[in-house]
């Protein structure tokens, strides 16, 4: 029965299927702008002046003219009212109505106006006060009507672009191992290195700091280490380049000091993770000297951390010794001790 049930669940999953479907919504906007001069305009005692009919698409799906009434009547005042006169229409669109009139004074801004057409026929009103602005001889509408078509919506060809695998680390770790375009000799102990000044400037502030111009270590292209065995250097000069190290295990303390030493915040990380893993009675003062010397902060509070939970350990040799021999550090971690007992 579990076998069946088993069987069963796997061929439910192989027929899930990963299928994704997109889809973009458009609508196309277009804007058309006109002049209507009225000559005359103080003397027009017509009813209706009517404009030229206008086919945007030029195949009778909308068509449009302009009516004007310059002796509209409402509210007991007399107006002058432009109308916008929507005669077909064969596709959903929205109007906005942009407006204003012009005389050879000044010019008058209208409200934008908004019509939404399905079918057949709209009128869009325009009512202005028909004041003295209005007994020039002739007056100007210009009229902008943006029509906003019906939003459509199509499916969009997912498009899967197989990304090629990057070889960043490759290159970096061929630089390292190749002597090619270096610029800058590392001499440590009877060995001698090869680097790129970029390289080592770009990840270590300290040797950013040896390369700088009016620096000696600039000006010969060589710098001498004294301090750190060949071995170690090797393993940190691989960090360099290649963001990992070999035989980490071995020599964790080792790889600490340098990467304390050339601000390697990554290294030093990696380092502190190895030695947290080997605290013991036997080890802990020996890494709590470690990470007070070195600016380990993990590493220091795991061995806080271990003495705390270490029941008399403060009575042991090791203690006691800490005490005659670095006062400040002992005194420092049992005020970090009493604060996680609180």
């Amino acid at each position: 029965c579990n076998a069946n049930g088993k069987l069963r669940q796997n061929m439910d999953e192989d027929k899930v299927g990963n299928n994704s479907v997109s889809w973009c919504s458009d609508s196309k906007i277009t804007k058309h702008t006109h002049t209507w001069a009225i000559q005359n305009f103080a003397f027009c005692k017509s009813d209706l002046i009517v404009s030229s009919k206008y086919d945007p698409y030029g195949g009778k799906k909308l068509e449009w003219y302009y009516r004007l009434n310059p002796n509209y009547v409402k509210d007991r005042y007399i107006w002058v009212r432009l109308e916008l006169v929507v005669e077909r229409c064969n596709v959903p669109v929205q109007l906005i109505v942009r407006t204003s009139v012009q005389n050879t004074q000044s010019t008058k801004f209208c409200k934008d106006k908004a019509i939404k057409v399905e079918k057949g026929s709209e009128i869009c009103c325009v009512d202005l006060l028909r004041d003295s602005f209005f007994a020039e001889n002739s007056v100007t509408f210009h009229i902008q009507v943006i029509v906003v078509e019906e939003y459509k919506c199509q499916e969009v060809p997912n498009m899967h672009v197989i990304q090629p695998h990057s070889k960043l680390l490759e290159n970096f770790s061929h630089l390292h191992d190749d002597k090619e375009f270096c610029d800058v000799k590392i001499v440590v102990g009877d060995q001698e290195f090869f680097g790129h000044k970029a390289i080592l400037a770009v990840r270590s502030p300290v040797f950013r700091a040896m390369f700088q111009t009016k620096m000696i270590e600039s000006k010969r292209n060589e710098v001498t280490i004294d301090d750190i065995e060949p071995k170690v250097f090797t393993e940190l000069l691989r960090f360099i380049y290649t963001d990992s190290v070999e035989n980490l295990d071995t020599m964790a303390l080792e790889l600490l000091q340098a990467a304390d030493k050339y601000d390697l915040e990554k290294l030093k990380a990696k380092c502190e993770s190895v030695l947290c893993g080997g605290i013991s009675e036997k080890t802990v003062i020996a890494m709590l000297n470690t990470a007070d010397l070195y600016r380990a902060e993990q590493l220091r509070r795991a061995t806080v951390g271990f003495i705390e939970r270490t029941a008399n350990f403060m009575n042991s040799e090791d203690w006691k010794n800490l005490w005659k021999t670095n006062f400040e550090l002992a005194n420092q971690t049992v005020c970090e001790i009493l604060k996680l007992k609180n």
